[in-house]
């Protein structure tokens, strides 16, 4: 494990692991030949991808990195079906399909483009059209795997197999490909940006637009709600990152937004959602003459562009603090609340460690994203996230939702988790990978 290599051994979580070895294949008889060698070796096998991941998932263990991204062609089926291997990240996949398949999208839509379809199965990662498109498993037909025992095997959605690959983690077997399903891509696109002032508004107006149901082309597909600190962190940081800096700043005097995003086949039927969409902003105390409305495809990627600064704004906090303090690393919730929105808001704003929040409002799945500046609060940064992950568990809630358990929250998982869920996770894994060649030390 060579020097040159060192950025292998960290995710964006920033915990930083180590490696005996690294292997990149560029296909399927080498990742078994890679197997192999370690099977013989006794050496465990650490999968990567594009190491965006936020748990210390792809951080390895003393052991062998298997990274994937060199599995990344792109085979086309027909202008809905592809097979896409593990390697392919999604913003070279939107690339492909804007020059192979103009007329159709992956509605599966994290706003880190650089995570690799592989790492999206396995973390079960969703994003924000997840409000309206749902679950990731609805798009893609099957999943090649490779088994410890090297056996390769396609599963489909009639397979028992098929649906536990989802948010395993790399534990059961390396993911070599999938074939994905693509959809139309809507007529119209819109979007349209609320501001408010207090988190009871926030909260009032999510509310309200959760319970819409319209009968006509348009769709709300998402809301992305982002709070006070994650604006001032990103005007704090937004001269210095070109795809954000021309983004005009917040109206003065308000302190959040919600961004919502709309697709329709045909125009007029916006019409309707963006009046109902008005008159529960001014029922919420949002001046509706100043909300940002785009409909052009530059402007709609800007907006995107500008909620994915927020993760990359507190990677730059914590890496920064990082070099300052080493054993300070990222720490955050993804917890997800079906009921009691504003009680986990209020609990969720934390008064004396600066936080960011963010996340899919409508979904009421939030991430809180705690920045200590010392040791002191580092430790109480942890605490937090215990206590908070114990409140979500009594509520009701899912602690674990798109961004995985890895190495980081398996303490927290395995204490909030029922017993017969752990056991599940064992039993698969010791039916799949009786020698405990992928990923040791995830979840469980």
């Amino acid at each position: 494990m060579e020097e040159k290599y060192s950025e292998y051994l960290s995710d964006e979580s920033k915990l930083i692991g180590k490696a005996e070895s690294i292997s990149f294949p560029k296909s399927k008889d080498e990742v078994l030949e890679v197997i192999k060698y370690c099977k013989n070796n006794s050496l465990s096998i650490t999968i990567q991808g594009g190491n965006s991941g936020i748990v210390g998932g792809s951080v390895p263990n003393n052991n062998h990195i298997l990274n994937s991204l060199n599995l990344n062609k792109i085979y086309k089926i027909d202008d809905e079906t592809l097979i896409v291997q593990c390697g392919v990240n999604l913003n070279d996949l939107n690339n492909y399909l804007e020059r192979e398949c103009k007329n159709f999208f992956f509605p599966v839509d994290p706003t880190e483009k650089t995570a690799t379809i592989g790492g999206v199965i396995a973390s079960g990662s969703k994003g924000p059209n997840s409000y309206y498109y749902g679950d990731p498993s609805l798009y893609i037909e099957e999943v090649t795997v490779i088994f410890s025992d090297l056996s390769v095997k396609v599963l489909s959605k009639e397979d028992e197999l098929f649906s536990k690959i989802f948010s395993s983690e790399g534990m059961y077997g390396f993911i070599l490909e999938a074939k994905i399903k693509l959809l139309k891509k809507p007529n119209h696109i819109w979007g349209i940006t609320f501001f408010f002032e207090n988190l009871q508004d926030v909260c009032g107006f999510a509310e309200e637009v959760k319970k819409y149901k319209c009968n006509t082309t348009a769709k709300i597909v998402c809301g992305e709600f982002m709070d006070k600190n994650t604006i001032d962190l990103i005007e704090e940081f937004k001269k210095n990152m070109s795809k954000i800096k021309a983004i005009s700043s917040i109206p003065l005097g308000y302190n959040h937004l919600v961004y919502i995003e709309l697709h329709s086949e045909i125009e007029e039927d916006l019409e309707e959602i963006i009046e109902f969409l008005m008159d529960v902003a001014i029922d919420n105390n949002s001046d509706v003459e100043i909300a940002w409305a785009v409909s052009e495809d530059r402007d709609l990627e800007n907006i995107k562009n500008y909620r994915h600064a927020s993760a990359e704004c507190v990677n730059i906090v914590i890496d920064k603090m990082k070099s300052i303090i080493p054993d300070i690393r990222k720490i955050g919730l993804d917890i997800s609340m079906e009921k009691n929105l504003c009680e986990t808001m209020k609990r969720y704003s934390v008064k004396d460690i600066h936080t960011v929040m963010f996340g899919h409002i409508f979904s009421s799945h939030l991430h809180l994203n705690f920045l200590p500046e010392n040791t002191e609060e580092f430790q109480k940064s942890l605490e937090l996230v215990k206590n908070l992950s114990f409140y979500a568990k009594n509520q009701g809630g899912n602690i674990v939702t798109e961004h995985g358990v890895g190495k980081l929250k398996k303490e927290i998982f395995q204490l909030c988790a029922r017993e017969s869920e752990i056991e599940d996770i064992k039993k698969i894994k010791q039916d799949l990978d009786r020698e405990n060649i992928f990923d040791p030390n995830n979840i469980i």
